[in-house]
């Protein structure tokens, strides 16, 4: 029997054996120490966002795959915490794919695109 798909909320630190049916919102490559890695906002059909870092070892099998506005089942990934100095979610963990990590299901999922939701200015000048 197939496991159940989670919900992005529920992603935790417990365990690494996750299953979530997700759309890619946006994606961008990042370029640190003469290195691309590729880093992704997942949102499911509850429009719950999270952060997602590809290392540069899986770039290259990844990237290609991984297109905005396509859905996909993502299986084996490890939460982390997110302590990104900018956070691009406010879910408290982020996703970063392992050697183990399956992305698989594309376009099988009826998942609607993320509304846009902007912090106030006061809180970027702020820094919050």
């Amino acid at each position: 029997m197939a496991r159940p798909f989670e919900k992005i909320t529920d992603i935790n630190k417990t365990k690494e054996l996750w299953k979530i049916a997700v759309k890619v919102h946006h994606k961008w490559t990042v370029i640190s120490n003469n290195k691309e890695h590729i880093q992704l906002i997942f949102v499911d059909a509850n429009d719950t966002d999270v952060h997602v870092i590809v290392p540069t070892t899986l770039k290259a099998t990844c990237d290609s795959v991984l297109l905005v506005n396509n859905t996909y089942t993502v299986t084996n990934f490890l939460p982390q915490i997110n302590d990104l100095m900018f956070k691009t979610s406010e879910h408290p963990f982020v996703i970063r794919f392992i050697a183990g990590t399956c992305v698989s299901d594309i376009n099988k999922h009826e998942i609607p695109g993320k509304r846009l939701n902007f912090k106030p200015f006061a809180e970027s000048i702020s820094g919050n």
